[in-house]
């Protein structure tokens, strides 16, 4: 049986988990601006210190004002925009450190904030998490595709140098990869598994489920090899967008094909 996903549930769970990822996103906020501190790596800068934990902290209530809480109304859209400006006034503080995961909770921030100005417009709902859904898409593929077209990536090799490295890499991970066929058969599947989001939108609800089910645990492995905790949440905040894109397509097929 096809699953069937409406545009408020899956609002309901993108802002929740959107939430969640801008909280997460101030944790490590905070957390870096230690780097700012008497005998930290960048050296003692305290304008810069208190400016980062400022940010944070505004970031975090940001966060939690954007979930699906009752009668928040204009406040919500406040801390949906907050969300969406605070990474770009932390970037001008400090230009480097960035990443994708960032960029995409900017994206799906940005399309709640533009949902929240008219919250009872369904077609406004429905066209802001197809947004969400097709930006999901588009950063899979364009990963995947990007990967595909370079040797070293379809050999394995880069994954055995990254999983080598001390900043991205762990000894057991490194290990797993040391084998050639085995770092080009991982690598080779991680590309086939991004290239394959192209046709979600068109595979049904219960096809994106579980697409997105693997991709949170490809995330899940990535931060705990590489430590790129943010990307799981960055990225959670987007699957009900592209569930919801799925079902959605399956259903306006569905009505065509009956017509």
């Amino acid at each position: 049986m096809t699953a069937s996903v409406s545009a408020v549930e899956a609002l309901r769970w993108s802002s929740l988990l959107t939430g969640l990822g801008v909280i997460a996103a101030a944790a490590d906020l905070m957390a870096g601006s230690r780097f700012f501190s008497e005998g930290g790596l960048l050296g003692a800068a305290d304008t810069i210190r208190r400016r980062l934990i400022l940010l944070a902290a505004a970031q975090c209530v940001c966060g939690f004002l954007c979930m699906p809480i009752a009668g928040l109304g204009w406040v919500r859209s406040l801390a949906l925009f907050g969300a969406v400006a605070i990474p770009y006034l932390s970037a001008r503080l400090v230009p480097f450190g960035h990443d994708g995961s960032t960029q995409m909770l900017r994206v799906v921030a940005a399309a709640l904030f533009v949902q929240s100005l008219a919250p009872s417009d369904a077609l406004l709902l429905r066209a802001s998490l197809w947004v969400i859904g097709m930006q999901t898409v588009l950063c899979y593929v364009t990963a995947g595709v990007t990967k595909l077209a370079m040797p070293d990536w379809r050999g394995g090799q880069y994954l055995r140098e990254v999983f080598a490295t001390e900043a991205y890499g762990r000894e057991w991970a490194a290990g797993l990869v040391r084998n050639a066929a085995v770092a080009a058969a991982l690598s080779r599947g991680v590309i086939a598994f991004e290239c394959a989001f192209l046709a979600v939108p068109f595979a049904g609800a219960n096809t994106a489920i579980a697409f997105c089910a693997a991709a949170a645990m490809f995330h899940l492995l990535n931060a705990i090899i590489m430590g790129l905790n943010l990307f799981v949440w960055s990225f959670a905040g987007a699957y009900p967008g592209l569930v919801f894109l799925a079902s959605d397509v399956a259903s306006m097929l569905s009505a065509s094909a009956t017509k």
